[in-house]
């Protein structure tokens, strides 16, 4: 089975990337890159239920902004916190 995908580009990671869970199949996280820098929404997902573990947002390579880590059950937010320059 496929566990990771990405695509390089003059030697640097550029495009979605998505990493899945060995055992299952399903996806694990899902990001983007742009000329080697983490870029935008990453999303991550609970092996089993395949909902929302965590979503944070990469500016430049650095995490920037709202970060979020979710119950799996309820989906609900277990905490919160915010990023400033990585």
């Amino acid at each position: 089975k496929i566990s990771y995908e990405c695509n390089w580009v003059n030697g640097k990671q550029e495009g979605k990337e998505i990493l899945y869970y060995d055992e299952s199949g399903k996806i694990e996280s899902e990001c983007n890159w742009v000329q080697g820098k983490q870029e935008g929404k990453e999303i991550r997902y609970f092996n089993g239920s395949g909902k929302i573990k965590s979503e944070c947002n990469w500016v430049n390579g650095k995490q920037e902004g709202k970060e979020i880590w979710c119950y799996e059950k309820s989906g609900k937010i277990e905490c919160e916190c915010n990023w400033v320059n990585g």
